[in-house]
């Protein structure tokens, strides 16, 4: 019996034992499952926010940012600020000051220290935020920052009453950071002028305020002197991002109503598609742009995207339906005069839509205008022609046929001009060949390689600024028989042995531990007698697969050593020690250089019209100085070598 209860005994201690073990199981599960409930609900989840600064007070909240205003962006006195709109609220322009978060210096230094590798990190983009979209989305109305009112009209030669509207104006959606690819448009397809039939062509480029200020320093000047130089640029006050891309379609229906309503047609599309347009203007031919047209590349039955990862992902509570109405793609499409002005009226009724093409295609199911399809609008480039493998994708025969075609780059955009307009041009099967496909400038009569004689010679990128004028001020007074050779001398340069680098060189392609002394090939500039040496040097010194440092072997063959200049920076500009106060960018500071490297094609356009406006006041001074350039003493004893050519102090290496 006793037996019995020791055993019953040591039976409850172990059953009591696993019950209590369970029971803290449960409860360590369930403070888990509450832990986990909190974290994911919705009060306790982080809210992305981008914090844009330097907008001013009349901006558009950036879609998918909080609703808090962002310091003012800076104003620059050439900025042309018109008269804002009936619903707009006034623009005050602030100082320059900027407000700094801590997150935001916090991020910026984590960025830093994990991506030192690379030179441009890509920024990693939250997904969209369309709860915020659908409360600021009826925030429509934006004031105009650069107008240009003359645009359609155009006064014939019958004298000052005798004004007409373009035939055809040509739209292009563009951002500020994009002078490249405005370039290429209106040296191309979108130059403005009269064809020979009588029609007029006007082109203007549609844009909103950056997003990003650091991306392209002082970008308000530089779409100021575009303004004043092409007169083709009108600049809304909204962020210019892609959901706002509807904005840009409102406000530039906005405009055709009040500032160009007699035009009779309208091309609008992007930056990066070539237009054929002599084309669009035979098709053009009989319609009547009093009725209604439009025409492009229409997408039918297209549903909304709800995969999140998407760009164009759109949720169901921001578009209910499962398809879209009948669009045209964005890239390019041509409407009547009569249609354009139907389309603003309509497109205040209908809510804004994050997808512009999308967008625009409810206004037009608004109008009851059915949007016509053309074979001639590749809006979404051009695949290998099946019925002509033969053809290659960039073949001009081709293109010569269509209208839009999407999705070129600038030097593309550039070449099919010139290939489409070339005289020798042949299709159709033709056995001819165009015997000169091209032809340069004729030579002065008389001139010739022999007969002429090379003085002095600058090499450089083409992404530099170059001020050409201070180095003919430098050039002034030598010899270009005597041997020159300027520029930013780099001494003392070892090979570099590591593998991942771009430069690396292994010691059986060259075994010495040091470079001899050789210019950065962003510039130099050197004399013809130099020039003419090195080339007969040249032959003798085996290849090198570092360009600079083989033009550095060559001129140690002839016994040249090469001189260093300040005013060659080859590896671009930090901010200067001696004046923190001028900004990297700042044209004074550049005024008294000669080359300057790695700058962007909207930077090299933008400093030369700095440099060469004629208010520029530097040094403190009203007055512009009337010398082109002036050389700025060095401090006592920085070169260890000095050379004086003609009272020009040129810096040879350290």
């Amino acid at each position: 019996m006793l037996r019995k209860m020791v055993t019953m005994r040591r039976f409850l201690h172990v059953k009591g034992d696993v019950m209590c073990t369970l029971l803290l199981l449960f409860l360590f599960c369930l403070l888990l499952y509450a832990r986990q409930i909190v974290l994911s609900s919705s009060w306790d989840k982080p809210v992305w926010k981008l914090q844009i600064y330097g907008s001013t007070s009349s901006s558009r909240t950036l879609l998918g940012t909080s609703g808090t205003k962002a310091p003012s962006r800076p104003s620059e006195p050439h900025l042309p600020l018109c008269q804002p709109e009936s619903k707009s609220k006034p623009s005050q322009v602030k100082s320059k000051g900027k407000v700094k978060s801590k997150e935001k210096s916090k991020s910026r230094r984590k960025n830093a220290q994990t991506s030192k590798s690379a030179a441009k990190p890509a920024a990693t983009m939250p997904p969209f935020d369309f709860e915020s979209y659908m409360r600021d989305k009826d925030n429509r109305n934006f004031k105009l920052l650069i107008d240009q009112p003359e645009k359609c009209r155009i006064r014939e030669a019958g004298g000052e009453e005798s004004i007409t509207a373009p035939y055809m104006l040509i739209a292009v959606k563009s951002t500020a950071a994009d002078f490249d690819k405005r370039q290429v448009v209106r040296r191309t397809w979108g130059k403005e002028g009269q064809f020979h039939n009588g029609r007029s062509i006007r082109t203007v480029f549609l844009l909103g305020v950056p997003r990003n200020y650091s991306e392209l320093p002082l970008w308000d000047r530089l779409l100021t002197y575009e303004s004043q130089t092409f007169h083709d640029i009108l600049l809304w006050d909204f962020h210019d991002t892609f959901f706002n891309l509807t904005l840009k379609e409102t406000h530039f229906l906005g405009w055709i109503n009040s500032s160009c309503p007699d035009v009779k047609f309208v091309f609008k599309g992007d930056a990066d598609v070539y237009v054929n347009v002599e084309n669009i203007l035979e098709m053009l031919r009989g319609q009547k742009p009093d009725k209604d047209l439009f025409v492009g590349d229409i997408i039918v039955h297209a549903q909304p995207i709800r995969r999140r990862t998407s760009k164009y992902f759109v949720p169901e509570f921001v578009y209910g339906g499962s398809l879209y109405p009948n669009y045209a793609g964005g890239g390019g499409f041509v409407m009547s005069g009569h249609t354009a002005q139907r389309l603003s009226s309509a497109c205040q009724q209908v809510e804004l839509f994050p997808i512009d093409d999308v967008f625009l295609g409810m206004c037009l199911q608004v109008i009851g205008v059915k949007p016509s399809r053309h074979q001639g609008f590749r809006t979404f480039g051009i695949p290998r022609p099946s019925a002509a493998p033969h053809l290659q994708t960039f073949n001009p025969c081709f293109y010569k046929e269509l209208m839009v075609v999407h999705s070129l780059s600038v030097p593309q955009i550039w070449l099919m001009f010139r290939l489409l307009h070339d005289p020798h041009l042949s299709c159709h099967n033709s056995t001819r060949v165009a015997s000169e496909p091209f032809r340069g400038r004729d030579a002065p009569a008389g001139a010739s390689a022999e007969g002429t004689s090379l003085r002095f010679v600058f090499k450089g990128d083409a992404d530099v600024y170059v001020n050409v004028e201070n180095i003919l001020e430098m050039l002034r007074g030598q010899k270009p028989d005597k041997d020159l050779f300027v520029g930013d001398i780099i001494v003392h340069a070892q090979p570099i042995r590591r593998r991942t680098s771009k430069y690396f060189v292994p010691e059986f392609v060259y075994g010495g531990s040091l470079y001899p002394n050789y210019a950065g090939g962003g510039g130099f500039v050197m004399s013809g007698h130099t020039a003419q040496r090195l080339s007969s040097a040249c032959q003798q010194v085996e290849l090198f697969p570092i360009d600079d440092v083989f033009l550095g072997m060559c001129l140690q063959v002839i016994g040249v050593k090469p001189s260093r200049h300040q005013g060659f920076r080859t590896f671009g500009i930090p901010r200067p020690s001696a004046a923190p106060h001028l900004q990297t960018f700042n044209p004074c500071f550049y005024k008294e250089l000669m080359v300057v490297h790695s700058l962007s094609v909207p930077q090299i356009w933008l400093m030369f019209r700095l440099l060469h406006d004629p208010h520029l006041s530097c040094h403190n001074s009203t007055r512009v100085a009337s010398e082109p350039f002036r050389w700025r003493d060095e401090p006592a004893g920085t070169p260890e070598e000095e050379t004086d050519y003609d009272g020009k102090r040129v810096f040879t290496a350290h």
